[in-house]
C-alpha cells in the first residue's frame, strides 16, 4: 500500500499533538494540584466537589458569626459583671444607712450612692467599640439611657433582640434590651413593702372633707396633686393641674356626702361644697412611726395570693387590709399591737411603732411595686438627703421604711441581673459547643473535597514521565521515518 508523503506528514502531526495535549494535561494537574481541571472531567465529582464547596464557604460564614457573636455576648456580660457589683456595693450603703448615722453621713452615704447610680448609667450605655450601644435593642445607634432634667434616667431604646445565624438551624441573640435588664424584675421575686401616702386637702371653699383610702398605688395619676372643682347641679371634675384635662367626673350626692374616686385614691366625704368651689388635693407621708418588717411567705394557694395589698389605718389603732383594687370589704382588720404580725392573702407582715390615723403601707408584688433600678436607687438617695437629725419619730420611721422597700427592690434587680448573666453564658457555652460541631463538620467536607479533587501525586507524576516518554518516541519515529528515501537504495 502506498502511503504519501502528506498523509505520513499528517498521521505525524496528529499523533504527537496528541501526546503533547497529554502531557500538558498532567502537567497542569500537577500545577493546579487537582485532578477535575473542567466539569467534563468529571461531572458528577465537578458537581459533588461544587456542593462540598458550597457547604464549607457556609460554615465559615457560621464560624465569623460565631466569633461575632461570642465577642459582643462577652462585652455584655463584662458590662453586667460590673453591674452586679456595683448592685452589691449599693445594698451594702443602704444597709449601712440604717444605723445610727448622723445627717452629714446619710449625705456622705448619699454622694456616694450618686457616683455609683452615675456608674451603672454607663455601663447600661456601654457600646461595641463600633458605636452601636449593646442595650438599646434595634435602636442600637443611638444611647439608650439618658438622664432627665429632673435627674431620673429613661429608656429611650426599644425591645428588641439582634439575632445572629449563627449555625444550619440556629438562630442567637446576641443582646439584651436595657428593659428587660435594668427595669425588669423575675416572676418570682416576691412581694416589695412601701409607705403609703396620706391625702391633704386644702380647702377653698365650705366643704369638708374627711378620710381617704387609697385603692389603687398602681393608678398612672397616683402620687400626683389635683383639684377637685365642684359644678351647678351637683357635678364635679378632677383635674391634674397645671392639665386641664379632665381625669375623673361624676355627680356628687349633696345631702349625705359621696365618695369621689380619683388618681388610685377615694376621699370618701364632702359636706355642703358650694358651686364653682375648688379643693387642691394632695399626697404627704405618713404621719406617724410606724415601721413595716419584711413580709414572708405563708400560704401560696390562697386565692388571694399574688394581689397587690394596701394596710391602712383608719385610726392610730385599728387597721384594714384590703386588695388593690378594692374588694367591696376588707380582707382583714382588726386592733393594732405593736409588731404583732398582720395576716392577709397568704402573706405576712409586722409594722412596729405607732402608725398614726390616715396611714397607709402596701405589700405589691414586684412587678408592680416598680422595676427600675436607676428610680430606686434615685428614690434612696433622695430619702438620705432629706435632714431628720432635727426630726421625730416619723421622721426616723419614713426613712427606714424608704431604706428597705430599696433594699428589696435593688436586691430583685441585681436577682434579675444575675439571670440575664446566667442566660449569656449559656448562649457562650451553646456558641463554644457549635464550633466544635462546625469544626468537626469542615474537617469532615474538606476530607470529602480532597478525596473528590485532590491530585494523586505519585500517579500523576508516574503519568507524566509515561507521556513524556510516548511524546518522545513519537518525535523520533517521525525523525527516522521522514529520512527514510529510494535516493538511498540506488
Amino acid at each position: 500500500m502506498r502511503i504519501s508523503t502528506q498523509s505520513f506528514y499528517d498521521q505525524s502531526r496528529t499523533a504527537m499533538n496528541l501526546q503533547q495535549s497529554n502531557l500538558l494535561r498532567v502537567q497542569q494537574q500537577i500545577g493546579a494540584m487537582t485532578k477535575i481541571l473542567a466539569p467534563s472531567d468529571d461531572p458528577i465529582g465537578a458537581t459533588r466537589a461544587l456542593g462540598v464547596s458550597q457547604s464549607l464557604a457556609l460554615n465559615a460564614q457560621y464560624a465569623a458569626s460565631r466569633t461575632q457573636a461570642t465577642h459582643t455576648l462577652s462585652l455584655e456580660d463584662n458590662a453586667l459583671q460590673s453591674v452586679t457589683t456595683i448592685l452589691q456595693d449599693i445594698k451594702g450603703l443602704v444597709v449601712q444607712a440604717g444605723g445610727t448615722l448622723t445627717d452629714a453621713d446619710r449625705g456622705t452615704i448619699a454622694t456616694t450612692l450618686q457616683s455609683r447610680f452615675d456608674q451603672l448609667q454607663g455601663l447600661a450605655n456601654t457600646d461595641d467599640g463600633n458605636g452601636q450601644f449593646l442595650f438599646a435593642g434595634f435602636k442600637s445607634g443611638s444611647m439608650p439611657f439618658v438622664k432627665q432634667a429632673d435627674g431620673s434616667i429613661e429608656y429611650t431604646g426599644d425591645q428588641g433582640q439582634r439575632l445572629m445565624q449563627v449555625d444550619v438551624s440556629r438562630q442567637m441573640a446576641t443582646t439584651d434590651d436595657g428593659r428587660s435588664i435594668f427595669q425588669t424584675v423575675q416572676g418570682g421575686a416576691g412581694y416589695v413593702n412601701a409607705s403609703g401616702d396620706a391625702v391633704a386637702v386644702i380647702n377653698a371653699d365650705t366643704g369638708v372633707a374627711s378620710t381617704h383610702t387609697v385603692v389603687d398605688p398602681t393608678d398612672p395619676n397616683y402620687g400626683k396633686d389635683f383639684v377637685i372643682k365642684f359644678l351647678p347641679d351637683d357635678k364635679y371634675e378632677v383635674t391634674v393641674p397645671p392639665e386641664t384635662a379632665v381625669v375623673a367626673s361624676g355627680t356628687y350626692d349633696t345631702p349625705t356626702g359621696n365618695q369621689i374616686q380619683f388618681g388610685g385614691i377615694k376621699i370618701n366625704r364632702f359636706s355642703t361644697p358650694n358651686d364653682n368651689g375648688t379643693y387642691s388635693v394632695s399626697l404627704a407621708k405618713n404621719a406617724g412611726s410606724g415601721v413595716f418588717s419584711a413580709n414572708s411567705v405563708l400560704d401560696p394557694t390562697d386565692t388571694n395570693y399574688g394581689k397587690d395589698f394596701i394596710i391602712s389605718f383608719p385610726t392610730a389603732d385599728t387597721y384594714e387590709v384590703n386588695t388593690v383594687p378594692p374588694g367591696a370589704e376588707p380582707l382583714t382588720k382588726g386592733a393594732y399591737t405593736d409588731g404583732s404580725p398582720i395576716k392577709f392573702g397568704g402573706v405576712q407582715i409586722n409594722i412596729s411603732g405607732a402608725p398614726a390615723a390616715s396611714d397607709s403601707f402596701t405589700v405589691s408584688t414586684a412587678k408592680n411595686a416598680g422595676t427600675n433600678m436607676f428610680t430606686a436607687i434615685g428614690d434612696v438617695i433622695a430619702a438620705l438627703k432629706k435632714p431628720i437629725d432635727t426630726g421625730g419619730s416619723a421622721e426616723r420611721a419614713q426613712l427606714l421604711n424608704a431604706l428597705s422597700t430599696a433594699n428589696k427592690k435593688i436586691t430583685n434587680a441585681h436577682d434579675n441581673v444575675v439571670t440575664v448573666r446566667s442566660s449569656i453564658g449559656s448562649r457562650l457555652q451553646e456558641l463554644d459547643s457549635l464550633n466544635v460541631t462546625g469544626d468537626s463538620r469542615t474537617l469532615f467536607d474538606k476530607s470529602h473535597l480532597s478525596d473528590l479533587q485532590d491530585l494523586d501525586y505519585a500517579t500523576a507524576i508516574s503519568e507524566f514521565y509515561q507521556r513524556q516518554t510516548a511524546l518522545e518516541a513519537t518525535q523520533q519515529v517521525f525523525v527516522k521515518v521522514q529520512k527514510i528515501s529510494l535516493l538511498n537504495y540506488i
